[in-house]
């Protein structure tokens, strides 16, 4: 009985926190004088909020798992685990049950590339395999420097044969800086985008979103950091912690993902643009090329190169060479031989009819 006296004691606990949240967070949201929302000063706000926890977090020493000594900030991060290459902090709050992750990893990409990647919502399931729908609900406006959106997720978890479904209501603030790009979230209610029956609708709170910046100035390597602070509502706090704690590891996915298509590409190009180099013997008429365990045959013999040129000639687009001494993948006898022919015959144009190419013994009609 004392057990379940202490769980029911937490769970209630938990409801007033988040009842709690809610209400901070319908204050932290401002107005214009005609009562509508001002989402262009709720996105500056959101913005530098998650700058500032970036910033504090910079100063956690991963070896000793705490805030390096020679800075004097006041910071309520903590190493917590590390995978994946990427370096997972946490942050409790002494008013709140739910913690606050973070994960931060680096990627072999350019920032503009992984930051459009992350603005497109048909992105979100590949790197986060929670989410089963994710659209943008209403464009509110757009710049060169930022956009604002209303999104909409949908979550379906599959733990011990039980699913288990959220759906979140949420105002995104896309932020382009010279040299950081930031993503941040905020739910928000929008007519637009009712609750749907028998599914709670989770909260995402005041500090989720994505970091992007140059790391050490390079233009293609980006410093990425992930922070997750959600409700997930009608959880207990020891559950959503445990569930939230591997969230971000989505920082890896998504390296994952883009590092799969540069590979891709490149092997793309390799197969398509190839150079091949022209024979100039015939030790040189057949060589094999190969990329990434793939072979690509090239069989290129005299006597069809010697064709190719022969067509060309008998176009115009170019006079044979005349006793040319030096080293050629023509048959030199063959091409004196035409020569004082084309001479006893005074023609204007060379007669490459009768020119007969050497018999390649490795060369069928088949090849």
């Amino acid at each position: 009985m004392a057990a379940l006296r202490a769980r029911f004691s937490r769970n209630r606990a938990a409801a007033e926190h988040s009842q709690r949240v809610l209400t901070q967070q319908a204050l932290l949201v401002p107005h214009l004088p005609n009562g509508d929302t001002d989402w262009n000063t709720l996105g500056k706000m959101l913005t530098a909020s998650i700058i500032g926890e970036v910033l504090c977090a910079s100063y956690i020493d991963k070896k000793h798992r705490m805030a390096r000594p020679q800075f004097t900030v006041d910071t309520d991060w903590s190493y917590a685990y590390e995978e994946k290459d990427v370096v997972v902090l946490r942050k409790e709050f002494p008013d709140s049950p739910f913690h606050c992750w973070m994960g931060r990893t680096i990627i072999q990409r350019p920032m503009r590339e992984i930051a459009d990647f992350l603005q497109d919502p048909a992105s979100v399931p590949i790197y986060d395999k929670h989410i089963v729908e994710s659209k943008h609900i209403k464009v509110l406006s757009e710049s060169e420097t930022h956009k604002d959106v209303i999104a909409y997720y949908l979550a379906e978890a599959r733990e011990c044969l039980v699913t288990a479904k959220r759906d979140f209501s949420f105002f995104v603030r896309h932020t382009h800086f010279d040299d950081k790009y930031v993503m941040t979230v905020l739910s928000v209610d929008h007519p637009e985008c009712p609750p749907l029956d028998g599914v709670p609708r989770a909260q995402l709170l005041e500090g989720s979103g994505w970091h992007l910046e140059r790391h050490m100035g390079s233009n293609s390597r980006t410093l990425v950091t992930y922070i997750v602070h959600t409700d997930l509502k009608e959880l207990p706090p020891i559950i959503a912690n445990r569930v939230l704690k591997r969230q971000p590891l989505n920082a890896y996915y998504v390296k994952s993902h883009l590092m799969k298509l540069h590979l891709q590409e490149e092997q793309l190009s390799a197969t398509f643009y190839l150079p091949l180099p022209i024979p100039q013997s015939h030790e040189d008429s057949q060589k094999s090329y190969s990329y990434s365990g793939r072979h690509f045959e090239e069989q290129l013999s005299v006597r069809a190169f010697t064709s190719r040129q022969t067509e060309i000639v008998n176009r115009g687009a170019v006079t044979l060479p005349q006793n040319d001494s030096s080293q050629s993948c023509w048959d030199s006898t063959q091409v004196s031989s035409h020569s004082h022919s084309h001479e006893d015959n005074n023609d204007t144009e060379p007669r490459m009819q009768d020119h007969q190419p050497a018999t390649d013994p490795g060369f069928t009609d088949s090849d």
